[in-house]
């Protein structure tokens, strides 16, 4: 409700006019002109210091007082002001902040596009790289059983020269063959294929033939090994030779040199070996007679 404070009168909240005297109703507060205490309009002392309220000999009385906006008005003005900024500064912020996580969301997303792409063009298929890694260490696996074993997985080859295997297609594997690693020309290969039908031998260097001569063999050889030329090569180790032949054989060691010589079988295939255990000799022909003790 809304008193006039000419009258008195209790008005409407929304009411302009005094319904009973007709004065503008004012949005001011009446107020003591001594203490500047707020005062109700019907009041004839206030109710602080004392003073009269009310002039008297008048035609209509009327009341002495100051009248001053409430106190809480500009307050409220105030208050609504500030918040407004405050909410104006927010909202703000807000635009500023979504502007800023839009750019980087969409510079975040060109660059896992970017990688994704590179990814496809550099990875493998994540199922071909897991085949990939189950192959490896089926590998590892199987190659480390092997070792443990005292097993070698693959031994490698020399590879036949055009004259060699014009030799071949012409007469078959020699039946004994000689083949000297030249450890002071770079290892050069030299063969001797001997062929005991034909009493024929033929010399090849590096692969290439250089000459043949007249053999007699007295002896044929028996065909208890059936290993190629082709496949001992330099370098080999006294484990792959053996591991090649099947037998450990029988090992001699030159105090004067230090070469060691392994004699396997019945003698027909002899190797010898330098100071690193490196193969540079080998030799199938006849039975070399190994001396007791």
């Amino acid at each position: 409700m809304k008193k006039c404070n000419t009258c008195g009168e209790s008005n409407r909240k929304n009411a302009e006019f005094c319904f009973k005297c007709g004065k503008q109703l004012s949005n001011f507060t009446p107020s003591c002109p001594n203490c500047k205490s707020i005062i109700a309009p019907d009041d004839t002392f206030c109710n602080k210091c004392g003073e009269k309220l009310i002039e008297t000999g008048l035609k209509k009385e009327t009341y002495k007082y100051i009248e001053k906006p409430a106190a809480s008005t500009g307050k409220n003005r105030n208050f609504k002001i500030f918040m407004g900024l405050i909410g104006g500064f927010a909202a703000i912020a807000i635009i500023v902040l979504i502007l800023v996580f839009v750019i980087d969301i969409t510079n975040l997303t060109g660059r896992v596009q970017s990688i994704t792409k590179i990814e496809k063009v550099e990875r493998p298929e994540t199922d071909d790289l897991i085949e990939t890694e189950k192959d490896d260490l089926i590998k590892t696996i199987i190659a480390t059983e092997e070792e443990e074993e005292g097993q070698i997985a693959e031994l490698p080859k020399e590879e036949l020269s055009d004259d060699q295997l014009q030799v071949l297609s012409m007469l078959g594997y020699p039946d004994e063959y000689v083949i000297i690693f030249d450890e002071g020309n770079s290892n050069k290969r030299i063969e001797v294929w001997i062929f005991e039908a034909m009493q024929s031998s033929f010399l090849f260097e590096g692969g290439k033939y250089t000459s043949s001569e007249m053999v007699i063999t007295p002896t044929l050889l028996p065909d208890n090994y059936n290993i190629m030329p082709e496949e001992f090569v330099y370098s080999m180790t006294p484990e792959e030779v053996g591991y090649l032949i099947g037998d450990d054989g029988h090992q001699i060691i030159e105090i004067n040199t230090g070469l060691k010589t392994i004699i396997y079988g019945d003698g027909i295939i002899v190797c010898t070996y330098n100071t690193d255990d490196m193969l540079i000799y080998v030799s199938r022909s006849k039975k070399v007679e190994i001396a007791e003790g």
